[in-house]
């Protein structure tokens, strides 16, 4: 198959595993009626040939060819290409991770975009959850599967339903955002500071945190306490995709003049957050929590005075 030759091509030549930083782009694409007679056979309509092909080499292809209903999120081929080579080299070579992989991406029943209301959840066909999140963006519709676009939603079949992603739901999601920021290697600054802070980050939610980096301590000399926190959660799930180029958020910094702001500046896809004092690059966009998504900062942002 051409996936596997270009795989270990690439296997050979040691292309790099880091993930490209997700580009802001326009609204999906709409509804789309098929005339096939299963969801795989959409899947390959849609020319998502590398799903179709791991679909396959899985055996998943006869569950698929099944009675359903099924509603399967279809990654484009752009969007595998960009997982890490050796997630790719897995998905090909081991079927255990590639089945559990791929029953992530498929939920048994029919979801259609409409019933993917904000914050709803539902199980996969693996056992774990995917959340929903819906946005207005420059007055266009956004839908985000555990925030991974739809670019073409609702493409039926008689057995199900295929919702086109722009990218996977990968890594799957199954740690609360303060458990997400404990597990990483380079949030140990911030998440020693959290534990001390005595701020909650493991409830209902949903939270967005801005979290910075290990790196951006070492130039930092302010607050390190629960202020400087509470000045990097906001209250709600908004991944990039939800984001807008100076959107104002409220952050959980409360004073008696009201909730302290953080402003979004989006620049050719690319995001920075603004405070009062600083300007921080978010240098990893979109890391999913159960409870909401972080983004790594290259800077801490100073929280005003009070």
């Amino acid at each position: 198959m051409e996936y596997l030759g270009i795989l270990l091509l690439a296997v050979t030549l040691g292309i790099g595993e880091s993930l490209e930083q997700p580009q802001l782009e326009e609204e999906f694409s709409g509804h789309v009626h098929s005339t096939s007679k299963t969801v795989l056979d959409v899947l390959k309509e849609r020319n998502l040939t590398e799903m179709s092909y791991l679909v396959t080499k899985a055996d998943l292809n006869k569950t698929l060819a099944g009675k359903g209903p099924f509603t399967v999120f279809g990654v484009t081929d752009d969007g595998l290409s960009n997982l890490p080579i050796v997630i790719r080299e897995r998905l090909v070579r081991e079927k255990a991770f590639a089945v559990d992989f791929l029953k992530y991406h498929i939920l048994p029943a029919n979801v259609t975009s409409s019933q993917m209301t904000n914050g709803k959840v539902v199980k996969t066909l693996n056992g774990k959850s995917t959340c929903f999140n819906n946005y207005t963006v420059g007055g266009k519709k956004v839908i985000l599967a555990n925030g991974a676009k739809l670019v073409t939603v609702d493409l039926m079949a008689p057995n199900g339903i295929v919702q086109e992603l722009q990218k996977p739901l990968w890594p799957q999601v199954v740690n609360n955002i303060t458990e997400l920021i404990y597990k990483h290697k380079a949030l140990t600054n911030f998440t020693s500071l959290l534990k001390k802070s005595g701020v909650d980050l493991t409830g209902t939610g949903p939270f967005t945190v801005f979290v910075p980096s290990n790196e951006a301590f070492k130039v930092y000399s302010g607050d390190t306490g629960e202020k400087m926190v509470n000045y990097h959660v906001v209250d709600g799930t908004y991944y990039s995709a939800g984001l807008s180029n100076k959107q104002e958020l409220p952050t959980h910094l409360r004073t008696f003049l009201g909730d302290k702001k953080v402003t979004i500046l989006i620049d050719n896809g690319h995001m920075s957050v603004e405070g009062r004092k600083d300007t921080a690059k978010v240098t990893t966009m979109d890391l999913a929590a159960l409870n909401g998504v972080i983004h790594i900062l290259d800077k801490v942002l100073t929280p005003p005075l009070i």
